[in-house]
């Protein structure tokens, strides 16, 4: 009887070794398997590959911290009618944005825009950087923690799905403003036509 539990037990490290073995080793198949589906173009493998609804609220909770954030700043009370109104235009965003199209610009281009149009920008080179049973992190290669894309997969029956994406912190930084037009140099006046 006791010799039957050892082996029993055996058995069970032996299956956990080689489940955990096979979690690893599959994370880099399915991110490979959503970059090709992107450069393929292949909607329906994109949305296999993609928990959407997970991805929307990832990138919903994002965007509406940073306006209560902003809207706080400005002295504004996100609770009111402008903030309603700007949550409001942030589900229409995300809706918009994740989809297969938006996912292509993301995944593409490591950033969450429309696809660039004319001259095709440099595709990144997505690197997993975390791992964990259940869940894995991928950034592009190269480029600053700071000002990187990250897409979250975790563990979706026997595979992995992009459940994330977390926009970078520079995204949220405020451009520059333009000079006042007072500190602008003055331009020296035109000759006067002659008269001749």
């Amino acid at each position: 009887m006791k010799k039957w539990i050892i082996i029993g037990i055996g058995l069970l490290a032996v299956l956990g070794l080689g489940m955990g073995g096979w979690a690893y080793s599959s994370q880099e198949s399915s991110l490979t398997a959503l970059i090709e589906a992107v450069k393929k173009g292949d909607n329906a493998a994109i949305t296999a590959n993609v928990d959407m609804p997970a991805v929307k609220e990832s990138i919903k909770g994002q965007l509406r911290a940073q306006m209560m954030a902003e809207m706080q700043k400005e002295g504004k009370n996100a609770d009111g009618p402008e903030g309603q109104m700007a949550m409001g235009f942030v589900n229409m965003l995300i809706e918009g944005l994740v989809t297969p199209q938006g996912l292509k610009a993301i995944i593409e281009e490591g950033k969450l825009d429309s696809p660039a149009t004319g001259a095709a920008a440099k595709a990144p080179n997505w690197v997993i950087v975390s791992k964990s049973f259940g869940h894995f992190e991928a950034r592009p290669q190269g480029v600053a923690t700071d000002k990187a894309t990250t897409l979250g997969f975790k563990m979706s029956g026997l595979g992995w799905k992009l459940s994330s994406v977390q926009i970078p912190k520079s995204a949220f930084d405020t451009p520059k403003e333009e000079a006042p037009m007072e500190d602008m140099p003055e331009l020296a006046p035109e000759p006067a036509a002659s008269d001749e």
